[in-house]
């Protein structure tokens, strides 16, 4: 739905099945695109009684489900599938001023340090986050507990929170 601050006149933009659940939507800077993770709803009861981040990505990959990545026009009223996720996608953000390309997390995924953090383009998707020495000298590990992802103003980096799980 779209609301008019001033009168408080709502309009829908779309109606989805609900088969879905939907994540956090973007509006891509230009104001043109909206972005949609529309994720199986058969993952919440699951996500409700999980022990641990493992039982959700289990889940997802055991009953084979995936989030449709959705776009609406909202300059012409049209609907697209930009791709189907393999993961629970509940955040994800255009690229400031480059919104063909897409910040894109697993929910409740494991290993979170590296398996949280998506790009998307028109060539596929990468994680962003490798194992090994980050450019400040840290370790960068599959055990990370990271989190609510953005991009940076000026599209160059994306930002995130955590910590560092550090075993003897």
């Amino acid at each position: 739905e779209r609301v008019d601050i001033h009168t408080g006149q709502t309009q829908t933009l779309a109606v989805f099945d609900a088969a879905y659940t939907l994540g956090y939507t973007h509006l891509s800077d230009d104001g043109r695109r909206l972005l949609l993770p529309l994720a199986d709803a058969r993952i919440l009861p699951t996500g409700r009684n999980r022990q641990h981040n493992r039982d959700i990505a289990e889940q997802y990959r055991h009953q084979m489900l995936v989030t449709r990545m959705v776009e609406l026009d909202l300059h012409h009223d049209t609907e697209r599938t930009l791709w189907e996720e393999p993961g629970w996608v509940t955040h994800a953000q255009y690229r400031p001023g480059h919104p063909q390309q897409v910040l894109f997390n697993h929910e409740w995924t494991w290993p979170v340090g590296l398996e949280r953090l998506w790009l998307w383009d028109s060539s596929g998707r990468r994680p962003l986050r490798a194992a090994g020495i980050d450019a400040g000298g840290h370790t960068t590990s599959a055990n990370d507990d990271i989190s609510h992802e953005v991009w940076a103003a000026d599209g160059r980096t994306a930002l995130y929170h955590g910590y560092r799980r550090v075993y003897d």
